[in-house]
């Protein structure tokens, strides 16, 4: 176990009850904060490879901004991340409807997701558990679901998210969590004052997969892979953002950018895509158990005032997704990987790993 230093900070209330802020650090200067509201992932902090303190997650100064928040910033994502595609599918034999959120169909479960509910978090030794129930009335989905997700840090400068959940009906659990990562320095303006984030064509992403699932004619997934060779979207080795993102890659034109799952092979933990920037020293490795990694730039991110009044606009951050396929719960082949039988336990991990190396040399510090 990790030695860890945390605080509980009182941040504000959600309909009248009290929200906290948890605060958790190690000796090395790891430190994350986790806000009960959404179970989101409001910080995280690390020191780059010339000793500044970086903040490498979007996000917000307050609890109000992230209640108006619709950009699901850090947020905790479920019972079913992603797209169920027309808000509809068949579970413990029948219909299920759920709410049309984003273009006639049901995005990260909608208003009634992870990422709007007011979870009750405890402090364990080495972070913290948030604890929520879910009633089918308020998810739209089958059964009353018990769920939990557990921040903790790690030694070697790494932390873990760990997602479990039980439901005393058959349904569909997909969790994930949806932080935008920005590795680089911000923007300053002619004060010196810290004014915006710059892009993310300076990042260099490597991604452990030989496919994609593709895109149909209208941005939706199509439950078919194909070969990342020779393709905009082969990340099979290191490769700067700004090779696809500026300009952009025609393949990717009806996304606006990436937003493709990649079926990561193998069983259990395992490296699934690394993000690097030269311009700190910093790089994250992603770990995670679950069948593959959804990939998004910031496509949609509109211009937003985040943390210390940072402008935050398209292309300035990247989502590392950990999850089952976007609408697996409607493709046959896919179905498999998100149902969830009464009374079984759903239990997934993701692990983040943060280093540092030379920027002259590309060697660990």
């Amino acid at each position: 176990m990790c030695p860890v230093t945390q605080s509980v900070i009182p941040w504000g209330t959600y309909k009248e009850t009290p929200v906290f802020l948890y605060e958790i650090s190690n000796p090395s200067g790891l430190s994350l904060s986790v806000c009960e509201y959404g179970g989101i992932l409001q910080s995280l902090r690390f020191l780059d490879a010339f000793g500044t303190m970086r903040d490498l997650v979007l996000g917000y100064d307050n609890l109000f901004d992230y209640q108006n928040d619709n950009n699901c910033l850090g947020a905790s994502i479920g019972p079913i991340a992603d797209l169920v595609v027309n808000g509809q599918t068949i579970l413990d034999n029948r219909k299920i409807r759920l709410q049309q959120n984003t273009n006639g169909h049901c995005l990260h479960s909608g208003p009634a997701g992870f990422h709007k509910k007011l979870w009750q978090g405890t402090s364990i030794p080495d972070g913290v558990c948030l604890n929520a129930l879910f009633s089918e009335e308020e998810t739209g989905l089958p059964g009353h679901l018990d769920a939990s997700i557990t921040y903790r840090i790690l030694s070697g400068d790494s932390f873990q998210i760990l997602f479990s959940a039980v439901c005393d009906k058959e349904t569909a659990l997909s969790f994930t969590n949806h932080s935008f990562f920005h590795l680089a320095p911000p923007t300053y303006n002619q004060t010196g004052i810290k004014s915006a984030l710059s892009s993310i064509n300076g990042h260099f992403l490597q991604i452990y997969s030989d496919y994609y699932e593709s895109l149909d004619k209208n941005g939706l997934p199509s439950g078919n892979y194909f070969p990342v060779n020779e393709s905009s979207l082969d990340f099979t080795r290191p490769r700067a953002l700004c090779e696809v993102l500026f300009p952009l890659s025609s393949m990717l034109y009806t996304s606006g950018g990436i937003d493709h799952f990649f079926p990561i092979p193998g069983i259990g933990l395992r490296p699934m895509a690394e993000l690097s920037s030269p311009d700190t020293g910093l790089r994250l490795t992603c770990f995670s158990d679950m069948p593959g990694l959804l990939v998004y730039t910031a496509n949609n991110l509109p211009s937003i005032k985040g943390k210390q009044k940072i402008i935050y606009n398209r292309h300035t951050a990247i989502c590392l997704e950990p999850q089952a396929p976007p609408n697996a719960v409607n493709v046959p082949s896919q179905r498999n990987l998100v149902l969830l039988q009464s009374g079984q336990v759903y239990h997934r991990e993701i692990r983040y790993v943060l280093s540092r190396f030379s920027p002259d040399r590309n060697t660990e510090l």
